[in-house]
């Protein structure tokens, strides 16, 4: 697979959702160009451009609150080339959009979003043309939804939020918490890209531990992509080949047993937490490859050889709750973060 990230060179506006403004504020920034990268939002285009005050310094959010009554737009121009659209996919791939919003390419719907805790992807193909392009995600107001939608069923919510989030898979604290500001913010809050290749691709990859003995046991399920078989279908294909490859952080690597798919790792080197031993990581490469050998898509991650459960084992007190990792119970607490 084939990758651009599209971070520079976007255009922030402002958009007036009703036919009121929502404040002051907002009629200094309505149809303002204003020149950002994403990741990006509202409150962090208007703070670096100075329209709006630090929102984290006492009472600042009260002052910018009312923004996210009205919506706005992120625009850029990305490069298609021929290479591209004569591949077997083309897309643009979002990892995060927070949270309503429609995509256009030149100016055709091509997205429609609600959730902000999920990756979308959009086909270009018969959409995009070689050279420049057009892309603008609009994204609207969240308090104006879960007003509206709180209408038509009451969920309320924790008190010291607004009424209604619950409605949106929205990151809740942005809503306002006992201690927590209210500033239900919007953008792009995760990378652009435009993906492209050939016949097949690698969709998602988990790694199986099994611990016996000292010895662990990797058994990667790979799941793919397939484009050359009436469009796109989930699977293994059986034109196609996967190897797995996994190396420790002493340079040796370990190979997947021809018969079984295993990966077989005696003396494993753990991964403990912090302050109870070292967080060793072992290099996991994944390549896919066509009938022919060549090479269509790769994918690197690291990952720590480690069991994990709740020990409830019972104590003078009734019993523990608590975590155990390899074998030892680690002791945890802490504060929220928000």
């Amino acid at each position: 697979m084939n990758q651009i990230e599209l971070l520079d060179n976007w255009r922030f506006v402002m958009e007036q959702a009703k036919e009121e403004p929502s404040c002051e504020l907002a009629k200094n920034v309505y149809g303002r160009v204003y020149e950002t990268s994403v990741p990006a939002s509202m409150v962090s285009v208007l703070l670096e451009a100075k329209e709006i005050e630090d929102p984290f310094y006492r009472a600042n959010e009260l002052a910018i609150l009312p923004l996210s009554n009205d919506n706005c737009a992120f625009t850029k121009m990305f490069t298609v080339t021929e290479e591209m659209l004569a591949a077997d996919y083309l897309a643009l791939h979002f990892d995060g959009i927070d949270t309503l919003a429609e995509v256009y390419v030149n100016d055709e719907l091509v997205l429609s979003v609600d959730n902000m805790h999920r990756t979308y992807e959009a086909e270009l193909h018969g959409l995009a043309n070689v050279g420049e392009n057009e892309l603008t995600v609009r994204i609207f107001s969240p308090v104006n939804y879960i007003k509206a939608e709180n209408e038509k069923v009451f969920c309320g919510g924790v008190g010291d939020s607004m009424e209604g989030y619950p409605h949106l898979r929205k990151s809740h604290c942005m809503f306002g918490w006992d201690w927590g500001p209210r500033i239900p913010d919007m953008g792009i809050w995760r990378p652009v890209s435009l993906v492209w290749g050939n016949k097949a691709r690698i969709e998602d990859v988990l790694m199986l531990q099994t611990h016996e003995n000292g010895v662990v046991y990797l058994d990667p399920e790979v799941t793919l992509d397939v484009f050359d078989n009436e469009g796109c279908t989930c699977g293994s294909g059986e034109d196609y080949s996967i190897e797995v490859f996994v190396t420790d952080p002493k340079g040796n690597q370990y190979l997947q047993d021809e018969a079984t798919g295993t990966i077989v790792i005696e003396e494993p080197m753990l991964w403990m937490p912090h302050g109870y031993g070292e967080q060793r990581l072992y290099q996991v490469l994944v390549e896919l490859c066509d009938g022919e050998g060549n090479l269509l898509d790769s994918r690197e991650f690291r990952i720590g050889l480690r069991t994990m459960t709740m020990n409830r084992d019972k104590n003078e007190w009734g019993e523990n709750f608590c975590h155990e990792v390899n074998g030892q119970k680690v002791f945890a607490m802490g504060a929220d973060y928000i």
